[in-house]
């Protein structure tokens, strides 16, 4: 954790400007991913976090158990309640839940002029659980891509949102310019699992950059890519452009997997 340790917030004098984002997730009983790791990366980076929960999660390291979802009426609550009494410099969103719980959050952040919004389209476990069904991706890709200043998908989840099969590095790059066509402004695509060299690929600005992981230890850890997106709503929210906030992210992670924790009898846990 080489930048967060350094940046970790230990007070702050009257007056003195603190960078807030908002986490809109699901909840991990096991603290391994969703909003409970949001809220320990936002730590580390000296951020403050607000919380809007959209599904209550029974799950450990072996598997996801049962699945609440928040009703859509509740999740606008949340929001509202945040936003009535604070501002916000950045959002990341990550599990959805319920398909009304889109238009929700995608009405709030445009009524709201929310800017810095990362989406981290969860789509399924690491156990292989569905979270988001597919009857829901045509109003993540209609309503919430086209907001987003960053979309961080891993490999599989690049696939179903592009109907594209990614085999090679040529391959991500076209999904990630298909993702950009239906509107958002830069794209991630997690490469820790891809066969072409465990390659994370960033298009922004019309310009592709590569970050390796071939250095990064292969045991699985959980809850690798809401550490990552919550990373960069970080670093683009503390006035970052997207490829430092991305590649601070990238190295923070990989400091999250060396490091990371046995603390069930499956996947491992970051130590943050």
């Amino acid at each position: 954790m080489k930048k967060a340790v350094s940046i970790i917030l230990k007070g702050r004098n009257e007056g003195e400007t603190v960078v807030k984002v908002m986490s809109i997730a699901g909840s991990d009983s096991f603290s391994g991913a969703g909003i409970q790791a949001d809220l320990k990366t936002f730590r580390l980076f000296g951020v403050y976090g607000f919380t809007v929960i959209t599904s209550v999660t029974s799950q450990n390291t072996r598997a996801v158990k049962d699945i609440f979802n928040i009703p859509p009426d509740i999740v606008a609550s949340q929001i509202e309640a945040i936003l009535e009494d604070s501002r916000v410099s950045g959002v990341k969103i990550g599990m959805i839940g319920d398909e009304l719980s889109t238009d929700v959050i995608g009405e709030k952040i445009e009524n709201h002029g929310l800017i810095n919004i990362v989406l981290d389209p969860v789509i399924f476990s690491h156990s292989g659980t569905i979270f988001l069904q597919k009857k829901h991706l045509s109003k993540v890709k209609k309503e919430l891509i086209p907001l987003s200043d960053i979309v961080t998908p891993n490999i599989s989840e690049a696939e179903i949102l592009t109907g594209r099969k990614i085999s090679d590095l040529k391959g991500a790059k076209d999904a990630a310019l298909a993702i950009c066509e239906m509107g958002a402004d830069s794209v991630l695509i997690k490469g820790g699992h891809a066969n072409y060299g465990k390659i994370d690929l960033l298009l922004t600005g019309g310009d592709f950059h590569e970050f390796d992981n071939e250095d990064v230890a292969t045991l699985p850890v959980h809850g690798t890519g809401c550490i990552l997106s919550s990373a960069i709503v970080c670093g683009i929210a503390s006035g970052e452009n997207t490829f430092d906030s991305c590649r601070n992210a990238i190295d923070f992670v990989h400091d999250s997997i060396k490091n990371a924790l046995k603390i069930g009898s499956d996947q491992r846990i970051a130590p943050i």
